[in-house]
Order: structure tokens, then sequence, then C-alpha cells
């Protein structure tokens, strides 16, 4: 046994660096995949599109108010339509779902740097309509803080989600794209959703394929070395 363990170590001495160096990047690849990819059971997605609109729009409505009669209940309306315009500059998708079978419970949501909130919406795979209306009307804004936030936690039942969307004018922030969403147990891990094609959605669809690929080539080119350097 001990020869055969002899034999087996003299042929694996030449591979020593590269055996080192897979389970080194083996260790870090799986350090930062729990660190930043670690599961977790609150998941929040979230999608973040720019929103523009022509500038005929508000000359239809500027045109418009010199037509509508000051009493009449339609230029409050067109008001409001106009303001929505005019003030939504962003729009985000934020879902919150729980991964786990159990209930998830007192989540609480925050969304910093809310400069204007100009319309939102709920909906879940497990709520009615009524509890739906309700939760709406949990959303609220600190104006002065611009903070938009639950004004009383919820519950989210096992392996459902919550949808939320909202439009406005939110500041831009990289770090977990101002939101802040924990519950009674542990932080939601916040993932942000982009959206690529051509080809660099070619390369991130086989990404994982690519760098099996590379690692593959490398230990080929490392063997071949090898056997180039025992001829010399």
């Amino acid at each position: 046994m001990s020869k055969q363990f002899i034999k087996l170590n003299e042929k694996l001495k030449p591979y020593y660096s590269l055996i080192t160096m897979i389970i080194f990047f083996s260790g870090l690849f799986i350090s930062a995949y729990k660190f930043i990819i670690s599961p977790s059971d609150l998941r929040v997605t979230i999608q973040t599109e720019q929103v523009s609109y022509p500038n005929s729009l508000g000359n239809y409505y500027e045109k418009l108010d010199n037509y509508i009669i000051h009493s009449d209940t339609l230029i409050g309306e067109s008001r409001i339509i106009y303001n929505f315009l005019l003030r939504t500059t962003d729009h985000k998708k934020i879902t919150l779902k729980n991964t786990s079978s159990k209930t998830l419970r007192d989540v609480k949501f925050k969304q910093l740097n809310t400069e204007a909130l100009t319309a939102w919406s709920i909906s879940s795979d497990f709520l009615t309509s009524d509890e739906e209306q309700n939760l709406k009307k949990n959303i609220d804004v600190d104006e002065i803080r611009q903070i938009l936030y639950f004004t009383k936690p919820i519950d989210i039942a096992p392996n459902s989600q919550i949808n939320i969307e909202i439009w406005g004018n939110f500041k831009n922030e990289i770090l977990n794209n101002n939101l802040i969403i924990n519950h009674s147990n542990g932080d939601g891990h916040i993932e942000e959703s982009y959206s690529v094609s051509g080809l660099k959605g070619y390369f991130v669809n086989y990404s994982f394929e690519f760098l099996a690929l590379l690692i593959l080539i490398f230990i080929a080119v490392y063997h071949i070395g090898i056997k180039y350097s025992k001829k010399q």
C-alpha cells in the first residue's frame, strides 16, 4: 500500500502547484458565493427602469389648461396627470419572495432617497383583493426624510411573494439600491435584475460553461508543458 502511495505521489509531484491552485481558487469561489449569493429566506429582486415622455405630452396639457373651465373637475384631473408625467423619472419593480417553508413574520420595507412618489401598486398570489387594497394603504412616505415605508410590518406566507411597483423620482444608490428590508429572523437578500442581449447576453447565458472550458484548457496546457519539460 505504501509503495503504491509513493508511486502515486511521484506521479502527482509535478502537479502539486496546479492542485494547490485549483483548491485555492475553489475555496475562494465558494467563499465568495456564500458571502455574495448566500441563500436567504427572504429574496428581494429589483428591476429599475428610467421613464421619459415626449415633450409633446407636456405641451398638450399646457394647451388643455386654457380650454378647461377652472371650476370644472376636469382641471383637477388633468393637473394630476400632468404632475405625474412631470415628476415621474423612475419605475421600480420590487419582488419580496419567501423561499422557505415557513411564514416570515414582521417584514419591514424601506425605500430610501424617495424624492417623489407618484404612483404605486401591490399584488400577490396569496392575498385577496381586499387584502391587497389594505396592503396598498400600508405604504406611506416620510417626505422630510424621503423614505417610502410600510406603516405596519407584514407577514409573507411560505413559498409566496409580494410584487411592489413604484413610480416616482428615486436617487441612484449603488449599495442595496436604497432598500432596507428585514424580518423577525434576519435580513432580505437583495438581487438586482438586468437584461442583456447580443454577444454580451450570450456570454452571460453560458458563463459557467466558458469558465469550465477555460479551466480545462489551462489544465491541458499545464499538462503538455510538464511533458515538454521532461523531454528537455
